[in-house]
């Protein structure tokens, strides 16, 4: 069976639950994300539940935003 996690090196469900945690604990919703940084909200929802990954643009106006490293964030 295909896994992209092990052709990218990126565990997707814990890259996710990280992105989750940083959202919650700033009180930010999926939507206000995906407004803030124009997506749709359906692509937020897919990286909180480790179903892909933002793109990088994406991640680093994601880390930007919330003062975190992308280190603490891809694992």
């Amino acid at each position: 069976m295909f896994h992209p996690d092990v052709c990218t090196g990126i565990n997707l469900i814990e890259t996710g639950k990280r992105i989750d945690a940083v959202m919650r604990a700033n009180g930010v919703s999926t939507r206000k994300l995906a407004r803030a940084i124009n997506v749709t909200e359906q692509s937020v929802s897919k990286w909180r539940n480790g179903r892909c990954l933002p793109d990088i643009e994406n991640l680093f106006i994601f880390c930007r935003m919330f003062e975190v490293k992308m280190d603490d964030i891809v694992v």
